[in-house]
């Protein structure tokens, strides 16, 4: 999370051209940012996608490009849990109008082997049933008083304090950074319990 031009989509644009989630992936991408990727379907069309998991497609990486407001988001969710095995990402989660979809694999994914990556400007909008499954935040800048409320009642005060003072590409991890390792390659300031130090999250 954090506000715009902070470096969100940077960070998960580098995870996916150094394929940090492997060769099963599909991303909602309401705002177009993720185009020419190497590897990737662009603009993958929703009814396409169902024919070629129909037909048992081993891998893929596809990009849909959608309005918030439609309700293939939906289909999305529901075709990669059918799928299961996968990476989900799904920007700026606050803004979608459905989100049953995004409920029940935030639920239910983990059985499946789905990991849900999701970012958003503004937390405070995200659903309860989405936000307290997250295992791993990672928090870029912001000022906002909302949302610096939902990341004290989140996590603490203390770490609302801190993601103040954070510059560009900078960010504040929190609960399982083991998770942020795994994906993320970049410079970011890690702080937990009240410790602060530069670390290269993933290796």
């Amino acid at each position: 999370m954090g506000k715009t031009g902070t470096g969100k989509s940077h960070l998960i644009k580098n995870a996916l051209k150094q394929n940090r989630f492997g060769y099963r992936v599909l991303i909602i991408d309401i705002q177009d940012e993720f185009g020419n990727i190497e590897g990737f379907e662009n603009e993958k069309s929703i009814s396409n996608a169902i024919r070629e998991s129909r037909k048992g497609v081993k891998n893929f990486k596809w990009r849909f490009v959608t309005d918030p407001d439609s309700k293939n988001i939906e289909d999305v969710f529901r075709l990669g849990f059918a799928l299961g095995e996968c990476t989900i990402i799904a920007e700026e989660v606050g803004a979608y109008k459905y989100s049953s979809g995004l409920e029940r694999v935030a639920l239910r994914g983990r059985s499946r082997g789905i990991q849900l990556i999701v970012s958003t400007q503004r937390p405070y909008t995200v659903s309860r049933t989405v936000s307290s499954q997250v295992a791993t935040g990672i928090i870029f800048a912001t000022d906002e008083p909302r949302d610096l409320k939902y990341v004290a009642e989140r996590w603490s005060w203390s770490e609302a304090h801190k993601i103040l003072n954070l510059k560009k590409y900078e960010a504040n991890v929190v609960g399982e950074t083991k998770n942020a390792r795994n994906f993320f390659v970049q410079k970011l300031n890690v702080k937990q319990r009240g410790e602060r130090k530069n670390e290269t999250v993933a290796k």
